[in-house]
């Protein structure tokens, strides 16, 4: 949960596409800080770059927003509540599917 949050974390700065720039270099040293694969440390960066939380953080959101002269506003009504879902639910979900199929652990 927290790698994946931290990759979250790190997409509200660098924007989704920087995500994996800055936390791939470190991949090594965390999966051994936590004990997991270097598979599985990739993986939780998966799930913290695809949680959205603010629309400016995915490029091609706000140009398909502005070509279709959408307010912002709308998609941060889905944004939020979404990674709220994602966050409380969803990671960890990921995280007990991933300790059932012995990925993780």
């Amino acid at each position: 949960m927290a790698l994946s949050l931290i990759a979250t974390a790190t997409s509200l700065v660098t924007t989704v596409q920087g995500v994996p720039t800055v936390l791939t270099p470190m991949a090594a040293e965390l999966a051994q800080a936590t004990g997991f694969s270097l598979p599985a440390v990739l993986m939780t960066q998966v799930v913290g770059f695809s949680t959205v939380i603010f629309p400016y953080q995915v490029a091609p959101l706000i140009l398909a927003m502005q070509m279709s002269n959408e307010p912002i506003s709308q998609l941060l009504k889905l944004s939020l509540p979404l990674a709220l879902f994602t966050i409380v639910f969803l990671m960890p979900i990921n995280y007990l599917w991933w300790l059932v199929l012995g990925w993780i652990g």
